[in-house]
């Protein structure tokens, strides 16, 4: 089963209207919190913090409750830039900080390290340690590349199958 079927099939991803999945399009920073916030049971958040995010926004309590939870910290400004392409390192950091931030076990790092921000390279440690992520060609990660929502789907689904503090599945 792809990525794509595990996640619907489950329910942590929906379409985007009219029967389609639309695999190719970019995953926003709002969708990424809305997608674990749906999958941690919508639970209660308080007042939203950040100052670009509109009351009464589909992503409104998602985002409270990713802040409230240390799961995101938006940017500078208190602004959660929400209709903003999630980046690679942006959603890594962002599932590992869901986990828990386990300890990333050390091993074969990918060929453009360098080009990760600091706050990410734990973070992409621990993912390919887990077997939730995998490099491109040249074993390269491309920290900077926006994340479409098949790449998404797999991502989830590799984090979902890899055991202890997963995304809740009914």
């Amino acid at each position: 089963m792809d990525g794509v079927e595990y996640v619907t099939k489950n329910g942590i991803m929906a379409g985007t209207g009219k029967g389609k999945f639309s695999p190719s399009q970019g995953m926003t920073r709002a969708m990424l919190v809305q997608v674990l916030y749906a999958a941690a049971g919508k639970p209660k958040a308080p007042g939203n913090p950040f100052v670009d995010v509109p009351k009464g926004s589909w992503y409104e309590e998602s985002s409270a409750w990713a802040v409230e939870n240390g799961i995101v910290s938006g940017y500078e400004g208190k602004k959660f830039g929400g209709n903003d392409p999630i980046t690679r390192q942006q959603f890594v950091t962002i599932l590992w900080r869901y986990a828990g931030s386990p300890e990333a076990k050390t091993g074969k790092y990918f060929s453009d390290r360098s080009a990760m921000a600091d706050y990410a390279r734990e973070p992409v440690n621990w993912a390919r340690a887990a077997n939730i992520i995998s490099g491109g060609e040249g074993n390269k990660f491309a920290p900077g590349s926006v994340v479409i929502r098949s790449h998404c789907a797999a991502i989830l689904k590799n984090y979902m199958l890899m055991g202890p503090k997963s995304l809740d599945v009914n």
